[in-house]
């Protein structure tokens, strides 16, 4: 009950999203049909929802079926590939969507906070996505003690390749030892420089604790840093897209200096499973409130320094 309950909040996440696309009219049907109104044209698709999409995936759903539209969180430019060969559309929530429309097909690149648009492109530095993010944070967290790449890859939902790819570009650039501990603060600083959240929203209500961990400069002052001028609106990370899609909806959207608070995907799934207990949100592990803080180069960077968390390794300086 609880998969099938998932499913559908994937699929319901990913018809809203395409509903919202500005360039091109997508009206949902019955199930996981939707209409596309094109330029010239309108068509029905099927809509197929994942959390990521590889090649094998892309061509084993475009073989024998009608052309559909596949949303996921991301779609590997292979994959992208063999949808858009079998007349396939897609939606990548880091990057944006290709519509298929009759030889003149649609483009749309996000431009609106998701990423990795914010950022300028994806990042060809030794950090690369989800995975890059997850294992380097893993480290941080447990410097003296490095988890196995198998054990981060099963707790953020990837593949153990995907994990040991990552590892092998960190430890290229100089930021593992040979007993894969991270080179200190220099991985800290690096993964700085690409965390960010994929998508935020401001909200006008304030959520309950539930799902919810603190973020920003809020979790940084409840973990002791020296935090002064603490915004009362809190920033709260979410773990995944349809906890953050189910809460905007729930809560409401605001203007930014109206807002009740601001909710946002965490960079890794890692933020919210390592928390701790707190009130009335949870608190995140030191290291993540120091990335937080290490987004503000300037002022983030003054606190860091004069910063020693209880109970957690400084790896920042």
């Amino acid at each position: 009950m609880v998969a099938r309950t998932a499913r559908n909040e994937q699929l319901d996440l990913a018809l809203d999203e395409l509903r919202r696309l500005d360039a091109v009219r997508v009206v949902p049907g019955r199930d996981r049909e939707v209409t596309v109104h094109g330029r010239t044209r309108r068509w029905a698709a099927s809509v197929h929802a994942y959390d990521s999409v590889g090649e094998p995936l892309a061509r084993s759903l475009v073989r024998g079926r009608s052309p559909g539209i596949v949303v996921a969180n991301r779609i590997s430019a292979p994959a992208r590939s063999a949808l858009e060969a079998k007349g396939w559309s897609w939606l990548d929530r880091r990057i944006g969507a290709h519509i298929a429309d009759d030889g003149r097909d649609l483009e749309i690149r996000f431009a609106d906070g998701r990423a990795p648009a914010r950022a300028g492109g994806v990042s060809d530095g030794p950090i690369r996505g989800r995975a890059g993010i997850a294992y380097a944070a893993a480290l941080l967290c447990a410097p003296d003690e490095p988890p196995s790449m198998r054990s981060v890859a099963a707790a953020v939902g990837m593949s153990p390749q995907a994990v040991a790819n990552a590892a092998g570009r960190l430890a290229e650039e100089g930021l593992l030892d040979g007993d894969r501990r991270p080179a200190v603060p220099e991985l800290f600083w690096a993964l700085a420089a690409v965390w960010r959240p994929s998508h935020e929203v401001s909200v006008a209500t304030l959520p309950d604790g539930g799902d919810w961990v603190l973020g920003g400069d809020g979790a940084a002052a409840a973990l002791g840093a020296p935090v002064v001028n603490l915004d009362e609106r809190p920033l709260l990370w979410a773990a995944d897209a349809v906890t953050l899609r189910r809460a905007e909806r729930r809560l409401g959207r605001a203007r930014d200096d109206e807002r009740a608070a601001t909710i946002a995907l965490a960079p890794t799934p890692l933020v919210v499973t390592t928390a701790r207990a707190g009130t009335p949100w949870a608190l995140p592990h030191p290291v993540f409130a120091a990335l937080d803080l290490a987004r503000d180069r300037g002022r983030g960077r003054e606190i860091l320094d004069a910063w020693t968390p209880e109970g957690a390794t400084v790896v920042w300086r």
